[in-house]
């Protein structure tokens, strides 16, 4: 148990000592990995971070229901490339 602890002491210490965040998901995007980049994109936003949420190909249709299109995917290529080389921290989540 006391890794487990340590490994989100390290974990938060990242998140409190860095603002540029760049989230990407898996490619071939399914809810649970939308879900993640998600929940961690709204967390770190109202923690007053930089963040950039990165779906790789896109938004399946399939989510269009839940309105996040404003979330991901707001830059050009270039521009989210950009992005990725700028960032401090780059999260990959599922």
């Amino acid at each position: 148990m006391e890794k487990h602890f340590s490994a989100f002491q390290q974990l938060k210490k990242i998140l409190d000592e860095h603002n540029n965040f760049v989230l990407i998901s898996h490619i071939h995007t399914d809810g649970d990995a939308l879900g993640s980049v998600m929940a961690f994109y709204h967390f770190l936003k109202n923690q007053g971070k930089n963040v950039q949420a990165i779906i790789p190909g896109g938004l399946p249709e399939r989510y269009n229901f839940l309105q996040i299109k404003q979330a991901i995917n707001r830059q050009s290529k270039k521009q989210l490339h950009q992005s990725i080389a700028q960032a401090e921290v780059i999260l990959i989540l599922d």
